[in-house]
């Protein structure tokens, strides 16, 4: 299962990624703030999920082991955990926006 995820993860980030340049510099979206906003939910959701399948998902494989070990001796880890809460953290941030966003154009 981590497998497929980790393939639609990476196919749907291409397509995001291309999606977001169009919001951010081509007009008319580039002047609308408000997708700014929803590219800036949709970048920290997929650093979220990768975050979360670095530090998460992919402990669970005996390939992994050693990238983690070198992590825990070199404490790393804890910094791939604090990224992991930062984006984490900023993605229910900017869910939020666009919800009182959305509440104030009703």
């Amino acid at each position: 299962q981590t497998l497929f995820v980790s393939i639609a993860l990476m196919i749907t980030s291409f397509l995001a990624i291309f999606v977001y340049v169009k919001l951010l510099f081509y007009p008319p979206y580039s002047s609308n703030h408000t997708f700014k906003l929803f590219v800036l939910n949709g970048v920290t959701e997929l650093l979220s999920c990768y975050a979360f399948l670095i530090v998460d998902q992919l402990t669970f494989f005996l390939f992994m082991f050693d990238f983690y070990q070198s992590l825990k001796e070199n404490n790393l880890y804890n910094l791939f955990v604090a990224i992991e809460s930062f984006v984490t953290g900023v993605s229910l941030h900017s869910e939020y926006f666009i919800a009182m966003n959305r509440l104030k154009v009703l």
